[in-house]
């Protein structure tokens, strides 16, 4: 009896081990994740999302597309590509610890060295919005941007953002 049961616990691990899968890891070309952000890709009503992520390496900020199946299925992502205004030639490497992502506009915004840039997703590369502020805190909802700076103590300002996702 004592083999039995032996057995069959081996043979349950033995099921248990081969029913596990490994996830996918896409190539993100190294570092680790300092920021994730996903968001609709605008407000079109469809089911179309973009991932944003900052890293840990020279290129510094990756983003993809992705769609949810409106009948049912499997959600798909499309590979991550660089920005390129945030790629090793930007120099922004990994410190950029906070993204946000204008919708209507489809640019990307982060804070580097205390600055907040603008790129879109074709840009070779980012535009200042601030080059003197030691900002450490952004969101966008909707049209409104949200910011924080340690200039002389905490700053708390909220901006519009046009169309084209210039600050207004």
């Amino acid at each position: 009896m004592k083999k039995i049961l032996t057995l069959a616990l081996f043979l349950i691990t033995c099921n248990l081990v081969n029913a596990q899968t490994v996830a996918n890891v896409e190539n993100v070309f190294g570092g680790t994740i300092n920021v994730i952000k996903g968001s609709p890709i605008n407000n079109s009503g469809t089911d179309t999302f973009r991932i944003i992520i900052a890293t840990q390496s020279a290129n510094s900020i990756f983003y993809a597309n992705g769609i949810i199946p409106t009948t049912g299925g499997t959600v798909h992502v499309d590979s991550f590509m660089v920005l390129p205004s945030a790629s090793s030639s930007a120099g922004f490497g990994s410190g950029i610890q906070k993204i946000a992502y204008h919708q209507t506009s489809q640019k990307i915004f982060f804070i580097a060295n205390g600055n907040i840039y603008s790129s879109s997703l074709t840009a070779t590369s980012a535009t200042a919005i601030t080059t003197t502020n030691n900002y450490t805190d952004l969101i966008i909802q909707g049209d409104k941007i949200f910011t924080l700076s340690n200039n002389v103590g905490n700053t708390f300002s909220v901006g519009n953002l046009d169309a084209s996702g210039n600050v207004t």
